[in-house]
């Protein structure tokens, strides 16, 4: 599997995280993030949120900060759905 297929969250001592399968960084506030990823759209709620780095080429972003919710929205094709919208197809 490449890299770029691969979705990764990984948040060490509630201070740094590393995410991978990142396709675009929608806004960065310093208390929000919203990303892009293959898996949908992430949104990570927080403070003191800082780029450590990112990597187009790679798909992968470095952050530093306190999270308080992580959140996906947006999911893939036929994942996700509720049972109206499987229902009313």
């Amino acid at each position: 599997m490449e890299t770029a297929n691969k979705h990764k969250l990984l948040w060490e001592d509630k201070n740094n995280g590393l995410i991978t399968g990142v396709e675009d960084v929608i806004s960065f506030e310093s208390d929000q993030i919203l990303l892009k990823t293959n898996m949908g759209t992430l949104s990570i709620t927080g403070k003191d949120f800082q780029v450590r780095y990112f990597s187009v080429e790679q798909h992968e972003i470095a952050l530093s900060g306190d999270p308080v919710c992580l959140k996906y929205s947006n999911q893939m094709k036929g994942k996700g759905k509720n049972a109206l919208s499987r229902l009313l197809k």
